[in-house]
């Protein structure tokens, strides 16, 4: 399990250098410390247009059609929406 110093890092990191855009981290939640705690690990997925086609489409499309709770090991602890 990630010490508590760990885990408030990744919160440091989310809210002071992972984006430079104010907008990413205005949707960050407050309780997004308390909601990971429980956690050994987290995964931070993001997407963007690629030569693929648009990987923040099929990332809005999978979040609203997967039904998470079918799933006891994973939780979605937080979703932000933002174009640069």
């Amino acid at each position: 399990m990630a010490s508590d110093k760990e885990q408030a890092e990744i919160i440091d990191y989310l809210n002071n250098d992972y984006s430079d855009d104010n907008e990413f981290t205005e949707q960050l939640p407050a309780s997004l410390l308390q909601d990971i705690s429980p956690y050994n690990s987290i995964i931070l997925l993001y997407g963007n247009k690629s030569i693929y086609g648009s990987i923040n489409e099929e990332l809005f499309r999978m979040k609203k059609n997967l039904s998470l709770e079918s799933y006891s090991d994973v939780r979605l602890v937080a979703s932000v929406v933002y174009e640069t």
